[in-house]
């Protein structure tokens, strides 16, 4: 088949889960304006209350994780079926400062 050209979505979530920053690429993706993402909790975003804490559990203990499937919610009220590749970032007194 041809191959699927998917944007690289990306953002930075704080330790409580609010979104930091997105990608230009992640909000079309979603179908959200910034204002209307940025600020809010990724748990909203999550069709799966237990994924989104089974991925904050894993980076939390200091886990990277790659090519994790997860489904998160269009605007429009779709499902979107998205592949995570995350890791924390921790201070010099290892603080979870934001995810990436």
């Amino acid at each position: 088949g041809e191959p699927v050209d998917r944007p690289m979505s990306m953002h930075l979530v704080g330790p409580d889960g609010t979104i930091q920053w997105a990608s230009r690429d992640e909000l079309k993706t979603l179908g959200y304006k910034a204002h209307e993402y940025i600020g809010k909790r990724i748990q909203d975003f999550h069709v799966s209350q237990s994924a989104i804490e089974d991925i904050f559990r894993r980076l939390m203990a200091g886990e990277t994780l790659k090519d994790y499937e997860a489904r998160m919610w269009h605007k429009d009220g779709s499902i979107v079926h998205v592949s995570i590749n995350s890791s924390t970032y921790f201070d010099n007194e290892d603080n979870f400062v934001h995810t990436r």
